[in-house]
């Protein structure tokens, strides 16, 4: 089984001269091909975590649970690098430049969300594996913004 993650950076703000709003929105996929990668990479996360962000003598069972890459240092993301240099992903991303979308963006972001998404899963030629497929998305949406974009990818 090959485990796709799929994670967000920025906003669908698109009154840029607002505080807080990004000027763009990236969207990437971390793609791991196999049930070993997977559990490698989730160790150097744990490592990472407990060694370099939380600290050795902090309980393991902590709130912090994802390395956020705005908020976390140069030596941090060394480490962490190091620890899954030799394990095979690929990492896939599109980015949205919003001064080109803001029309776009002002009537419906949702769709904007998900067509994103379906321009960063075509570069990974889905259409040709060979084995299942189990996305996770790091995002917090209503129940139909949900459905929606199930059925939005579902249809593509």
């Amino acid at each position: 089984m090959s485990y796709l993650y799929l994670d967000e950076s920025g906003n669908l703000g698109y009154q840029l001269q607002t505080a807080g709003v990004s000027r763009h929105f990236v969207i990437t996929i971390l793609e791991v091909p196999d049930d070993a990668a997977k559990k490698a990479i989730e160790k150097a996360i744990a490592r990472t975590m407990r060694n370099k962000v939380l600290g050795k003598r902090l309980p393991q069972r902590n709130s912090v649970t994802e390395l956020k890459d705005a908020k976390t240092s140069i030596a941090i993301k060394q480490h962490f690098y190091r620890a899954v240099a030799d394990i095979p992903f690929k990492l896939y991303s599109v980015i949205l430049d919003k001064k080109q979308f803001v029309n776009h963006l002002q009537f419906n972001r949702s769709r904007v969300y998900n067509f994103i998404t379906q321009l960063v899963l075509k570069k990974m030629h889905l259409d040709q594996a060979t084995n299942y497929v189990m996305l996770t998305v790091d995002r917090s949406k209503s129940k139909a913004e949900i459905r929606e974009f199930d059925a939005y990818l579902l249809n593509q």
